[in-house]
């Protein structure tokens, strides 16, 4: 069972890196386009306005690449606490959750603070960009909205691949499998 959980992960993992390529790709373009423009009034129909249309496909990609590092740990809790084959009647209270920390310390896997940060912000990218568009509460606006919009400020990557922090976050959930 936990091997299902591992190509559901394999296969998110691998949509992100197509979204990733292509968010990349347009972002050059988008950038090279407006550069010194200031403000700069795109119009539908035009180069500027298809790569501009791509340019927020790193939301899509993080969110994938947050429901494949959930699946990777689901599964390895799986494969830690049951005999493969054996089909469960439901999932464990436990492991139903989005919160990447609390999984993590169910499959006693160790994260140092770039990966517990990672794993807070995956944890907020399934919440809100795969549940909720918009915050229940003031308080989640403050928190998530805030930490959404530092993240738009230039923050992206600085090159065409994963930061090396989600590389490693998603080998050491994989590394930590039962042989």
């Amino acid at each position: 069972m936990s091997s299902a959980w591992r190509m559901q992960a394999s296969g998110l993992f691998t949509a992100a890196k197509v979204l990733f390529e292509r968010w990349w790709d347009e972002q050059l373009v988008f950038d090279a386009i407006t550069k010194g423009h200031g403000s700069y009034e795109i119009k539908p129909g035009t180069t500027e306005w298809k790569a501009f249309q791509h340019i927020h496909l790193w939301r899509e990609a993080t969110l994938l690449l947050a429901y494949a590092s959930e699946n990777l740990l689901k599964g390895l809790w799986i494969a830690k606490n049951t005999v493969e084959g054996q089909l469960m009647k439901e999932l464990p209270k436990a492991i139903k959750t989005h919160d990447q920390i609390a999984l993590a310390n169910l499959t006693s896997i160790t994260l140092n603070r770039s990966e517990r940060s990672l794993a807070t912000l995956f944890t907020d990218f399934v919440i809100w960009c795969g549940k909720y568009t918009a915050p229940l509460s003031n308080e989640d606006y403050v928190r998530w909205w805030g930490k959404k919009f530092a993240l738009l400020q230039g923050r992206y990557p600085k090159k065409k691949e994963f930061p090396r922090v989600v590389q490693t976050y998603l080998a050491k959930i994989a590394r930590s499998y039962p042989k």
